[in-house]
C-alpha cells in the first residue's frame, strides 16, 4: 500500500526546501532562465535508492522551483520505480504562491494535482488516466512565503547569525494548506560533499503535522548539502552530488530498499485468534513507540484508546466489534466525507455502475429514511462488491483513484479502501479511508524449537506480526463502522489497529498520511487478550 512508500519519500520532498512539473498549467510556454540546478544522491537502508534534482528558474517577476525525484524500492517480492515531481510558481516581489502542484507515478499509475491560488479561491485540477476532476477550495489569506522566498529568508537569517528560524509556507505535495516550519541550530560541523570537506551548520528541522526527525547540513550560502530523515522505515539520506555521480550510483545499485516486510510489527508469538475467520469479537493490545514518541492513536469506529494503567508511555487499545463509537460533532457535519474528490470520484460512470449492480436502485434524496440496519446491510453488499471486483491483488499498483480501480480491477489494500469509500458515497453513505496495521502470519526464515513451531520445530515456524494496511469506515447511525474489502467474507476483524483516517479531499494532498511516517518501523505491541 502507498502508506509504506508515498509518505516516506514525499517526506523527503516536503523537508528538502531546495527545489519539476507537467507544464499543463501553461508554464512551459513561458521562457524560463535556469538560475540553479542541484543534484542529490538518495540512500536508504545503506543502499543507493535514487536521485533528486532541484531547479530554480526565473521569468521576469515569476520564479519556478521544481523537485524531480526518482526512487526504486522493493515491496515484498515486487520491485517498483516511483517518480515524484513537485512544482511551485511564485511572485518574486510578494513571495506568495501563485501555483503549485505535484505529479506522482508508480508503474502505470500517474496522478497530477494542480492548485491555482487567487484572492477568491484555490482552483484544484487533478488528472489520472486521462480523466480530469476539478474543485474549488477557500482562498488562503494569511501571509506566507513561497518556496524560493523561504530559501531567501533562510539565507538572510544565516547571515545575521540566527539560531531559530520560523516561517509559514505551502508544501505542494501536502495540498493547499499552510504549514508552520521551524529550524533550530545545533552545531557547526564539517561534512564531506562531492569528495570535499565543506564547513556547514547543522539544523534540526520540523514541519507542523509531520512528527519526523530531520537533520540538515547547510553551507554558508544556505544550500542543503546533506540531510538525514528518520522515517521509521529507515533513515533517508540525501547528499549534494553531481548529475553524473548521482545517476551512476543509482544505476549501479542492484538491491533496492525493502519497504513492506521490513516494516512489520513482529509479535513475541503468533495470535491466530486475531484472524477474521476465528469469530472473535474483542481484543486488547498494548502499543508503544520504540523511541518514546507520543503516539496519536485515534479513538474511532470499533477502537478505543487510552493511556496504559501500568505504563504512562504505553497505550491500551481495545477493539470491540459489538460497540462502534459515536462520531464527533464535527465529523457528523463534515462534507468531505460525502463529497466527490479526485481520488474518490463518485460521479464516474464505472464507479456508479459497480454500486448499481450491487444494490440495484441507488439511494437518492428526498426519499423515505432508511434504518441503520438497512444502511449497514447495503454497506456490506458494497464491501462484497469491491472484493469481487478487484480480481488481481498486487503491490505494483501505485495509489489509483476509485474510477481507475473500477476500470482495471486490480490493486492492493489502498485500492480496495478507496473504491469502497467511493461506492459508499454513491449510495449517500459518508465514508473515509483508514490507515493502520492488520494481523498477518508468515513462515519464519529459520527453524525454531519452541511451542510456536509446528510439530515441535520440525516444520518451519510461524511468525505473527502486524502489517501496514488500509480499509474503510462508513458513517451509519452517527457511528463509524469499519469495513475491510480485502477480507474474504468477514466485514472486519479484531486484528486491526487504526492509526489514522482521511476523507481524501482535494486540499489535503499527502498531509493526512504524514503522521503515519513517524510510526512506520517505530511500533512495538503485545496482545493482552482476545475474546
Amino acid at each position: 500500500m502507498r502508506f509504506l512508500f508515498g509518505p516516506v519519500w514525499m517526506t523527503a520532498m516536503a523537508i528538502t526546501s531546495v527545489q519539476e512539473g507537467s507544464g499543463e498549467d501553461g508554464s512551459d510556454a513561458i521562457s524560463w532562465d535556469l538560475e540553479e540546478d542541484l543534484w542529490y544522491g538518495l540512500r536508504m537502508q545503506n543502499t543507493s535508492a535514487g536521485v533528486l534534482r532541484c531547479t530554480t528558474e526565473r521569468s521576469g517577476r515569476l520564479v519556478r522551483t521544481r523537485d524531480d525525484m526518482t526512487v526504486k524500492i522493493n515491496r515484498g517480492e515486487d520491485s517498483v520505480t516511483l517518480w515524484f515531481l513537485t512544482e511551485m510558481i511564485e511572485d518574486a516581489e510578494t513571495g506568495r504562491v501563485l501555483r503549485s502542484g505535484y505529479t506522482q507515478q508508480m508503474a502505470e499509475d500517474r496522478i497530477v494535482m494542480d492548485y491555482a491560488f487567487n484572492e477568491s479561491a484555490v482552483a484544484v485540477t487533478s488528472v489520472q488516466a486521462g480523466r480530469t476532476h476539478t474543485s474549488s477550495l477557500p482562498a488562503i489569506s494569511e501571509n506566507h512565503l513561497a518556496r524560493h522566498a523561504v530559501r531567501l529568508y533562510i539565507r538572510e537569517q544565516l547571515k545575521v547569525g540566527a539560531t531559530t528560524i520560523n516561517y509559514l509556507t505551502i508544501k505542494p505535495e501536502m495540498g493547499a494548506k499552510l504549514h508552520n516550519c521551524s529550524m533550530e541550530f545545533q552545531r557547526q560541523e564539517d561534512t564531506m560533499v562531492r569528495e570535499e570537506k565543506v564547513a556547514a551548520t547543522v539544523w534540526d528541522t520540523s514541519i507542523e503535522g509531520m512528527p519526523i526527525k530531520v537533520t540538515e547540513w547547510m553551507n554558508d550560502r544556505g544550500d542543503v548539502v546533506r540531510m538525514f530523515i528518520d522515517s521509521g522505515a529507515g533513515v533517508i539520506e540525501a547528499v549534494l552530488s553531481t548529475k553524473s555521480s548521482a545517476q551512476d550510483a543509482a544505476a549501479a545499485e542492484t538491491e533496492a530498499p525493502e519497504l513492506v516486510d521490513s516494516t512489520h510489527v513482529v509479535l513475541s508469538r503468533p495470535a491466530p485468534e486475531l484472524h477474521a475467520w476465528s469469530g472473535t469479537s474483542s481484543a486488547v493490545f498494548t502499543v508503544w513507540s520504540k523511541n518514546g514518541q507520543t503516539l496519536e492513536l485515534p479513538t474511532a469506529g470499533y477502537q478505543e484508546v487510552r493511556v496504559s494503567d501500568k505504563d504512562a508511555k504505553k497505550y491500551t487499545v481495545t477493539i470491540n466489534l459489538q460497540n462502534p463509537l459515536p462520531a464527533t460533532t464535527d465529523e457528523l457535519v463534515d462534507t468531505n466525507y460525502i463529497n466527490p474528490s479526485a481520488m474518490i470520484d463518485t460521479t464516474d460512470t464505472a464507479v456508479r455502475a459497480i454500486a448499481s449492480a450491487a444494490l440495484g436502485e441507488l439511494f437518492t434524496y428526498p426519499r423515505k429514511p432508511r434504518s441503520d440496519t438497512d444502511v449497514y446491510n447495503r454497506a456490506r453488499r458494497l464491501r462484497d462488491a469491491v472484493k469481487a471486483h478487484i480480481t488481481t491483488f498486487n503491490l505494483k499498483t501505485g495509489y489509483a483513484s476509485a474510477s481507475e480501480t473500477a476500470r482495471r480491477g486490480e490493486g492492493d489494500c489502498s485500492e480496495h479502501a478507496v473504491l469502497l469509500a467511493a461506492l459508499l458515497r454513491v449510495d449517500e453513505i459518508p465514508s473515509r479511508v483508514c490507515s493502520g496495521i492488520v494481523y498477518t502470519e508468515r513462515a519464519a526464515h529459520s527453524y525454531l524449537n519452541s511451542g510456536d513451531a509446528v510439530n515441535g520445530g520440525r516444520d518451519r515456524a510461524v511468525v505473527g506480526s502486524f502489517a501496514w494496511h488500509a480499509w474503510t469506515q462508513a458513517l451509519i447511525g452517527g457511528k463509524w463502522m469499519d469495513l475491510d474489502a480485502t477480507l474474504h467474507s468477514s466485514a472486519y476483524s479484531v486484528g486491526h489497529v487504526l492509526m489514522g483516517t482521511s476523507g481524501m479531499d482535494d486540499g489535503a494532498g499527502h498531509s493526512d498520511e504524514m503522521i503515519m511516517v513517524s510510526m512506520i518501523g517505530n511500533l512495538e505491541m503485545e496482545v493482552d487478550s482476545v475474546k
